[in-house]
């Protein structure tokens, strides 16, 4: 299950027992759409399968301007059930009320002004009977208008046929594929994952599909087969003239933020906010057309505060000059607030235009001279704006303007003597007996002034704000591309081994679950730590610390249980994990430890990503398979675990610990695991059996150093399985073992039973034996039967007293790799009449000792 904030959603209770439970539960949410419940019902009505596979109910939201109950009772004649709300709690209320209500197996959650076509019911059922494991199916729908006409609008085509959708994490996370009358969710996955978000109107409905194709298969269905209305009165209509439709969807994606997968959810989210930023200005050139300047305004603050990538401030460039000439014509400038607003606007769109010019043209020092300008009017306004607007300017356009400098190093340039007198006058430094508000005032000026290197984590990091911890941690963990010089790399790797003890006290005395889960997440999204070459091992531990806290705010399963080696297994598995196998020096280092293994071991190489090198293919030509990992820490654990690896080689740059495989690392992903890196090897974590340094190629004789490599797999995996076999059976410091031939005479097999055991547990030594019985050619009950019959007999026919201390343990089916750590821990055998000679020489048990006094 993929971790994002569950208490910041409501729980649904599963359906209680000894209720009935039809296959469908259509719920139906209405709140003042009378005039258009009467085509919803009927859509539905029209495909009813019967009471007992489908509750259909009208849950209403406390309507003020029609009468929903009587057209229930009208249409549905009996058949529909309805519930009103006590009080108007919200669209979002509703539908969380809607899935609670709901008692079938599959609800779908139908506007009460959308609707259905012709076989809906029936093309969804067939996928979900087809994949048990679905967590959600949904269908293409068209979209229609105030008078029920369809547009010329349809959802896109997912996949030709009826099937699972593959990779569908991507698309969706970036923009809202479904809509609401077009998906069937399993009631058991709500109750998994709990409902919609409180915090979200107009965005729930996205955040929830994103939530269930991060955890579930989900079915697309091509036909189209549902109706989404949109029309002048909707939410969504109402929402932009606000510009809460972007405002909320940039919401959506913050949080989403939280849960996606580590790996991808930046370049997801910018990827989202950029899409969304488009759709505003698209709303804003089609207001203008209509010279709707209230919903352009709107819009067009929204796509600024929504994205701040070069294209969206390219778009801009265009859009303004017509505002401008619009707003003119209409003699609606100079108007304070609007003037404001475009001035920033402007500012920011001939920003973008500077930096791109300087990305291009970096000694450029006319450009260079804009940006230190702009530097210092952000840093200005940063320090005159009333403490109670800092979160909100920061999201909006002055927040905007920071960042976009940040992202290109600013305070990598020196200060012009205008900025350096303004720096000296401001006392930047001195933060004590200092309020809060100035505090993080001075630090968004140091930001954009100075390097990571010269910042405080310890004495900052407890009065930064929720707003700004993320996008602070970023700037500390995220910045080391911007040192060159040796000194500073060096100060750098210095002052991230004090921040790391700082996380790690700050993790301690955090109480807020939600703040940690934030940090947790820009950690994880940003944080490689860089060990200078004289890093002490306590750093490696206290970084291992926070981030072990940071897996479990994910609540990640690091833990996992495998299976003793199977007996049908002919090869030994090998994983061997690493961010890349492109041609740079780990790559080279690590292929000596697979290349010329011998056909005994079955090879499997792990990557992030696949670039098609030739050393690359090289690599995977010397594997069995070569598998790039899926995005999502959970994903990639799932994908690893599930190849039943023996032995896991997790190898990594030693310079830089690479979060992801770090992380990795972390889980029990094979029987036993071997890291390469340094940093894993000082971490000393408890996931990592043994370590292995990897040797120069070019010094190595690749023959015998993969006998050596092979020796060291094979040892390595039969201490495992002697450890395994020591508990499960029970040895002690004197093994005795035997092979009967289960196929003789019963009266054969006890004589000789009964003369080992007395023999046995008569002896002095006998609190520290073991007998081992093996079973190979007999099901292991029944020789138990028979063996503690004989027992029985010896403790009333003889007076032999056969107790614990005598430990007697059934062997059972070992792989050939169990019986070679088994054999190392027996002492001697004892010889038998009825004796099973080909299971011995299979075996090759032959070379132990034999019992001659049995």
């Amino acid at each position: 299950m993929i971790s994002y904030n569950r208490d910041s959603v409501p729980n649904i209770a599963p359906v209680p027992t000894g209720i009935h439970r039809p296959f469908w539960s259509v719920m139906i949410p209405t709140y003042n759409c009378v005039n258009y419940l009467v085509e919803t019902l009927k859509s539905v009505l029209a495909q009813d399968p019967g009471l007992d596979q489908m509750q259909i109910e009208v849950v209403d939201d406390f309507s003020t301007k029609d009468d929903p109950e009587a057209v229930v009772r009208e249409i549905g004649k009996g058949r529909v059930s309805f519930y009103r709300q006590l009080k108007n709690g919200g669209a979002i209320a509703n539908f969380n009320t809607c899935i609670q209500r709901a008692k079938g197996h599959w609800i779908h959650i139908l506007h009460g002004d959308d609707s259905v076509l012709q076989g809906f019911y029936e093309r969804l059922r067939q996928g979900i009977e087809q994949e048990p494991n679905l967590g959600a199916a949904f269908c293409r729908y068209i979209i229609v208008d105030d008078n029920s006409h369809w547009t010329e609008m349809i959802s896109p085509v997912e996949r030709e046929t009826p099937g699972i959708l593959s990779n569908f994490l991507a698309p969706m996370a970036v923009v809202n594929r479904i809509m609401t009358p077009s998906i069937v969710v399993k009631r058991s996955v709500y109750e998994e994952i709990g409902a919609f978000h409180p915090e979200l109107f107009h965005s729930a409905d996205w955040d929830m599909w994103k939530r269930i194709i991060l955890n579930y298969p989900i079915w697309f269905e091509p036909q189209v087969s549902a109706c989404y209305r949109l029309h002048s009165s909707s939410d969504s209509s109402r929402l932009k003239k606000s510009g809460d439709n972007i405002t909320e969807a940039c919401r959506a994606i913050e949080i989403a933020e939280t849960y996606l997968p580590a790996l991808v959810a930046t370049e997801l989210s910018n990827a989202a906010r950029e899409a969304h930023a488009f759709d505003a200005l698209e709303n804003t050139k089609e207001m203008l057309e209509k010279g709707n300047l209230e919903v352009v305004i709107a819009q067009l603050r929204a796509a600024i505060k929504c994205s701040h990538s070069t294209r969206i401030f390219e778009s801009l460039n265009q859009i303004l000059p017509i505002l401008f000439r619009l707003l003119y014509n209409n003699h609606l400038l100079p108007f304070v607030a609007l003037d404001k607003f475009l001035s920033e606007a402007q500012f920011l769109a001939i920003l973008s235009q500077d930096i791109k010019e300087f990305q291009a043209y970096p000694n450029n020092q006319l450009t260079l001279a804009k940006l230190q300008q702009a530097r210092q009017k952000i840093a200005e306004q940063w320090l005159n704006l009333p403490h109670e607007y800092l979160q909100d300017a920061y999201r909006g356009e002055l927040g905007t303007a920071h960042k976009m400098l940040l992202r290109i190093g600013i305070q990598k340039a020196s200060e012009t003597n205008m900025e350096q007198e303004f720096l000296e006058s401001q006392n930047l430094g001195k933060n004590q007996n200092v309020e809060q508000g100035k505090i993080i005032k001075n630090i968004l000026v140091k930001m954009l002034y100075f390097l990571p290197a010269t910042f405080s984590l310890k004495s900052e990091l407890s009065i930064i704000p929720h707003w700004f911890i993320t996008d602070y941690l970023t700037f500390l963990f995220g910045s080391s591309y911007f040192y060159k010089d040796k000194a500073e790399v060096e100060k750098y790797h210095f002052y991230q081994q004090q921040w790391i003890q700082d996380l790690y006290d700050w993790f301690d005395r955090m109480t807020d679950v939600y703040i940690s889960r934030n940090v947790a997440n820009s950690i994880l999204e940003t944080a490689s730590f860089v060990p200078p070459e004289n890093a002490i091992k306590d750093v490696y531990i206290k970084y291992k610390k926070v981030l072990q806290k940071v897996l479990h705010l994910k609540e990640c399963e690091v833990t996992h249980k495998f299976a003793e080696h199977f007996t049908d297994r002919k090869k030994i598995k090998i994983g061997i994990l690493a961010a890349t196998f492109a041609d740079k020096p780990n790559t080279w280092k690590t292929l000596p430890v697979y290349e010329y293994l011998s056909r005994e071991f079955e090879v499997t190489l792990y990557a992030l990503s696949r670039e098609g090198s030739y050393l690359e293919r090289y690599c995977a030509s010397c594997a069995s398979d070569f598998i790039v990992l899926p995005e999502g820490l959970a994903h990639q654990v799932d994908v690893i675990r599930s190849a039943d690896l023996d032995i896991l080689v997790i190898t990594g740059d030693s310079s830089a610990i690479t979060n992801c495989i770090y992380l990795l690392s972390f889980h029990q992903l094979a029987r036993i695991q071997v890291a390469t890196a340094t940093p894993l090897s000082e971490m000393a974590i408890s996931t990592i059996d043994h370590h292995l340094s990897l040797k120069e190629p070019q010094l190595l004789d690749k023959i015998a150093y993969s006998k050596e490599i092979a020796s060291f797999f094979q040892e390595k995996l039969r201490e495992r399985e002697l450890s395994l076999l020591r508990d499960r059976l029970h040895l002690r410091e004197i093994n005795f073992i035997i092979f009967p031939d289960w196929s003789q005479p019963e009266e054969l097999l006890c004589q000789e039973f009964i003369e080992i055991l007395r023999n046995l547990s008569t002896h002095t030594l006998r609190t520290q034996m073991t007998l081992l019985v093996d079973t190979s050619n007999i099901a292991e009950d029944e020789a138990e039967l028979l063996f503690y019959s004989v027992v029985m007999n010896l403790m009333m026919d003889e007076d032999i007293a056969i107790d614990e201390e005598l430990q007697i343990s059934f062997i059972g089916h070992l792989s050939k790799l169990q019986w070679e750590s088994l054999l190392s821990s027996i002492q001697e055998r004892i010889p038998l009449v009825t004796e099973n000679k080909e299971a011995i020489i299979a075996v090759c048990a032959e070379s132990i000792p034999v019992n001659k006094e049995k």
